[in-house]
C-alpha cells in the first residue's frame, strides 16, 4: 500500500500503517539540504517553508518505519519538478542498496515469529 500527502501535513505516514498492524514498513524519506541560495520571491519562501515543514514531521515519524531508505535527491528543490527522472534514479540506487538489509530484517522478522509461535 502507498501513501503520499504531496508534503502537506506527513511526508512519511508511517504512524498510519503501524496503526493497521502492517508487518513491516519500508519507509522513503527525501532528506532536507537546507536552502542552495536566497530565496528571491514569496514564493520560493513559501517552498522552503514546506520544505522545512516536511523535514521536521518526517524525521519524527523515521523511528517507526523498519527500514528508512534516503535517496541522495539534496540538490532537488520542491520546484524542480522537471527532475523528476533523477529524482525516480535516485530512489532506484538507494532501493538496490537498501534490498538485502530490507531482506535480512524481514527474514529474522519471520524467524522471530516463528520461534514464538514455538515457544507457544
Amino acid at each position: 500500500r502507498y501513501l503520499v500527502d504531496g508534503g502537506i501535513v506527513d511526508n512519511l505516514p508511517t504512524d498510519l500503517v503501524n496503526k493497521e498492524g502492517t508487518p513491516f514498513v519500508v519507509a522513503v524519506s527525501l532528506r532536507y539540504a537546507g536552502a542552495h541560495e536566497e530565496a528571491p520571491t514569496v514564493l520560493l519562501t513559501l517552498y522552503r517553508s514546506i520544505e522545512i515543514q516536511g523535514a521536521v514531521i518526517s524525521q519524527a515519524h523515521k523511528g517507526t518505519a523498519d527500514q528508512v531508505i534516503e535517496p541522495d535527491v539534496t540538490d532537488v528543490g520542491l520546484a524542480d519538478l522537471a527532475r523528476y527522472k533523477d529524482c525516480i534514479e535516485a530512489g532506484i540506487v538507494a532501493g538496490r542498496k537498501n534490498a538485502m538489509e530490507i531482506k535480512r530484517k524481514i527474514i529474522n522478522q519471520v524467524l522471530k515469529k516463528m520461534k514464538e509461535k514455538a515457544d507457544d
